[in-house]
């Protein structure tokens, strides 16, 4: 499932970015489909660094296979001061994003 093919690229490189011994905890919450034989169909949680907590998301439609053509994100956010993030999408798209406007609403 995504938990072990996919979260395990995420935890590599944030060793990579902040060091071997920089993830303190992880909390998560992982949800599963009604049919067992499928795979966890997400997982919700934050990951604590020194000074630093990351949110990670991973969703899946639960098949596990790339015939299943499902859906599958992958996310990692780090949220910063003043509302601004950056967000690695799919472990190819890094993008930051500003917070709204004040006034602004979203649709």
């Amino acid at each position: 499932g995504p938990l072990r093919e996919v979260g395990t690229h995420f935890l590599f490189g944030l060793q990579e970015i902040f060091g071997a011994r920089c993830v303190r905890r992880v909390r998560a919450t992982v949800t599963y489909p009604a049919d067992r034989r499928l795979c966890e169909s997400g997982a919700e949680g934050e990951l604590e660094l020194d000074g630093l907590v990351l949110a990670l998301r991973v969703t899946t439609d639960g098949s596990a296979t790339e015939e299943s053509g499902g859906d599958d994100r992958y996310e990692l956010r780090l949220d910063g001061e003043g509302g601004r993030s950056l967000l690695l999408e799919d472990f190819t798209s890094l993008r930051l994003e500003q917070p709204l406007p004040r006034g602004s609403r979203t649709m």
